[in-house]
């Protein structure tokens, strides 16, 4: 819905809108002291933290989420059911795919492109001769060491990271590993 500053700060009374015109969708939500910016689109049912700020010509689309103090730079997109953790920042005329994920306190530079998981810990998947290992930060194991001490590994690095990222992060990389085992290690 195009809405006029006074239409908008009527509707959302905590929220500082900087401009003239900007489109809130339908059942949308935008949290106290968040900013949003002129001709800023945030979609049907999409999601903006406290503090956040949507930049100018910014887009958060359907179902997206902004968490808290995150920023969604000028002309940055954020796709459909997109999630931009806490902290996040997407430069400007980024775009976070469909579905993507940026972790907490993570950063996408302008005009890049995020189809899957970004993060401010190196994750990925380690391949082996008769396995793949999974590293996440520093710590690199195998699934089945992975599976007895993730919670340990949790408690002694980064527990809010691991309950706010990590875990989907390691789910993710788990089914990857797991394809590439299937595919290339017969």
């Amino acid at each position: 819905m195009k809405l006029t500053k006074l239409e908008a700060e009527t509707k959302f009374p905590n929220v500082i809108f900087l401009g003239e015109l900007f489109w809130i969708g339908r059942g949308a939500r935008v949290g106290q002291d968040a900013r949003v910016e002129q001709g800023a689109r945030v979609e049907q049912d999409a999601r903006v933290g406290r503090g956040a700020i949507v930049g100018r010509n910014a887009r958060v689309e359907q179902g997206a989420r902004v968490g808290q103090d995150a920023i969604v730079e000028q002309g940055a997109r954020v796709g459909q059911g997109a999630i931009v953790e806490q902290g996040a920042r997407v430069g400007q005329d980024a775009i976070v795919e469909q579905g993507a994920r940026v972790g907490r306190g993570a950063i996408v530079e302008r005009d890049a492109r995020v189809a899957a998981i970004i993060n401010k810990y190196i994750c990925n998947i380690s391949p082996l001769q008769k396995s793949v290992n999974i590293r996440l930060g520093c710590e690199l194991h195998s699934i089945p060491e992975w599976e007895e001490l993730k919670e340990k590994i949790a408690d002694k690095n980064d527990r809010q990271w691991w309950d706010e990222s990590g875990q989907f992060i390691y789910e993710f990389l788990k089914q990857e590993a797991e394809r590439y085992t299937l595919r290339y290690q017969k």
